[in-house]
């Protein structure tokens, strides 16, 4: 199943794009205007959705259902049908509509399993990892000083980034609440690097080799990387984004096991943990 998710999203933008153009050329042939936008309106929205999140890495998070996208493809199916019968405009919309619903319930949605062993009140199970250098760092140093841990996918992911942007910037309000801010990928150790000095800041960044932490502790993505991304240099499986905060004796406080990689918390939120 994770391998198709895999192979979805590295076809659907060709197809939407392929969608988009067609209503276009439905335009150039003196067809109805208002079925050209139908078809374009039915495609287009995820499409841009799609092309910004990569492009500026400034989203975060959405809502779940991504109304901003979704309501848009349904009106462009409604323009379709309101503006005459035209069996190639239908399909296409359709298609429009179906692929971002495939895209927003299956394939936002990773459908995994909850871990109760990094509940709140549970101990942090001892894993290993790389640091920066390469050296092996356990999980024991994490265990003595409240800390904030975030497994994220990697460098390819835009709404990690934003995710660690944000964090970034309250990095000044975690010192002083004396947090320790960690970050965990299975990216290969330069992409984790490059990361690393775009921040002038303590933040602590770790490699977890061929995700054998993330087996470990059960976040463990497989097939998690978009068909595609391997040329960068990525492993096909990955992790599934995790944040779990820790106080001064190593217990979990808080653990976001998020279900769908578009719903994640505020770093608001993230900070009342640690102010309270």
């Amino acid at each position: 199943m994770n391998l198709l998710k895999s192979l979805f999203i590295f076809v659907a933008p060709v197809l939407l794009i392929f969608i988009v153009v067609q209503g276009a050329m439905i335009w150039l042939d003196s067809k109805s205007v208002l079925v050209s936008l139908g078809v374009v309106f039915s495609a287009l929205p995820l499409l841009l959705f799609l092309s910004y999140i990569m492009l500026f890495r400034k989203l975060a998070r959405t809502d779940r259902h991504l109304l901003a996208v979704s309501i848009p493809t349904i009106i462009g199916l409604l323009l379709v049908s309101i503006g005459g019968f035209d069996n190639t405009a239908l399909v296409l919309s359709v298609s429009g509509v179906l692929i971002t619903a495939i895209y927003v319930y299956w394939y936002s949605d990773n459908g995994r399993q909850h871990n109760n062993s990094l509940g709140e009140g549970e101990l942090l199970p001892e894993f290993m990892l790389k640091d920066l250098g390469g050296n092996d760092v356990s999980s024991e140093s994490f265990q003595h000083k409240k800390s904030l841990i975030f497994f994220y996918r990697g460098n390819w992911c835009p709404l990690c980034m934003a995710q660690i942007d944000e964090v970034a910037d309250q990095y000044q309000k975690f010192k002083d609440n004396n947090v320790d801010v960690i970050f965990i990928s299975p990216q290969p150790s330069k992409n984790t690097n490059n990361l690393a000095n775009r921040f002038n800041l303590d933040f602590r960044f770790f490699i977890d080799k061929h995700n054998k932490a993330a087996k470990q502790l059960g976040i463990f993505h497989e097939f998690g990387l978009p068909m595609g991304f391997q040329v960068l240099g990525y492993e096909s499986h990955s992790v599934y984004p995790t944040i779990i905060a820790l106080n001064d004796r190593g217990e979990i406080i808080y653990s976001d096991q998020t279900s769908n990689y578009r719903v994640r918390p505020e770093p608001e939120e993230l900070l009342k943990l640690f102010t309270r």
